[in-house]
């Protein structure tokens, strides 16, 4: 069975770029019913994540956190 996507597409507020993420379905689903975002979207990575939550494209994420 095939895993449906979502692309979920933000603003940086920081740069002002465009930046997405694609989530599986179900994943983003049990997120929006309530579920945590570590819980519910177990196969994105941290990086993934903060951009969901801070609306931070990676770029600036790495300047603003210090990581490689």
């Amino acid at each position: 069975m095939e895993t449906v996507m979502i692309k979920r597409t933000q603003t940086c507020p920081k740069c002002g770029k465009s930046h997405s993420v694609m989530v599986p379905f179900s994943e983003y689903w049990a997120w929006e019913c309530g579920a945590p975002m570590e819980q519910a979207l177990k196969s994105l990575t941290y990086c993934e994540l903060k951009q969901i939550a801070a609306k931070v494209c990676p770029d600036c994420q790495k300047e603003i956190l210090g990581y490689q």
